[in-house]
């Protein structure tokens, strides 16, 4: 039995497959090279580091990400409005499951507020998963 000849789509997905693996192992190597870097430099609990060398200048950058508990914002608030303000910084954020449910079930409000909402493509993505290895 004759194995199928490879289409043009199965060379790019081939191709866009060996990519991403070349992507990763530079990835993978990147970050060897970073952890090499910060054993020889140091790392502060937060902030930046510097080592200058006769050819670098090398700074290692630590943050700390920080985010509130489910009862966070409440044991906040009742330090009062000026700890409040101070600490916390809100964000308006789009909720895109909600605002397909308003479509769906209050067209007229969407058609009102959709002027107030700022609509862009995003990257396209491609995903491709090898069925079977060529012969």
């Amino acid at each position: 039995m004759t194995q199928p000849a490879p289409t043009p789509q199965d060379h790019a997905a081939w191709e866009l497959l060996e990519a991403k693996r070349r992507e990763d192992e530079a990835r993978s190597h990147r970050l060897n090279c970073e952890a090499k870097l910060i054993e020889l430099v140091g790392l502060k609990d937060e902030g930046s580091q510097t080592a200058k060398t006769d050819f670098f200048k090398i700074t290692t950058i630590a943050a700390l990400i920080r985010s509130l508990t489910p009862t966070g914002l409440g044991l906040i608030a009742r330090e009062g409005a000026e700890i409040m303000d101070a600490v916390i910084r809100m964000k308006p954020e789009i909720s895109v499951s909600g605002l397909k449910t308003l479509a769906r079930d209050n067209p007229a409000a969407y058609g009102r507020i959709l002027p107030a909402i700022v609509t862009k493509p995003a990257k396209p993505a491609v995903k491709v998963e090898l069925l079977q290895e060529a012969a």
